[in-house]
């Protein structure tokens, strides 16, 4: 099995693939006081979870960048 399908099993219940909560990942990013309109890129962003947050909660513009089908 390679390496990326691998990483999508593992990680298809999580909110991010990354190893923080999602709790403290929110919280990490309220304290960067990102304005409305900031740009924002995410590379690797698997399902764009985060990205889609910071569009709600603080109305930037996002892009994500995923080179995994799956992910």
């Amino acid at each position: 099995m390679d390496r990326s399908r691998f990483s999508a099993i593992a990680h298809r219940h999580h909110d991010f693939s990354n190893p923080l909560s999602s709790a403290k990942l929110m919280g990490i990013i309220q304290k960067t006081s990102l304005q409305p309109q900031a740009k924002v890129i995410d590379i690797g962003a698997g399902k764009c979870e985060l990205l889609i947050r910071l569009v709600e909660q603080y109305q930037v513009t996002a892009t994500g960048i995923e080179l995994y089908e799956g992910a």
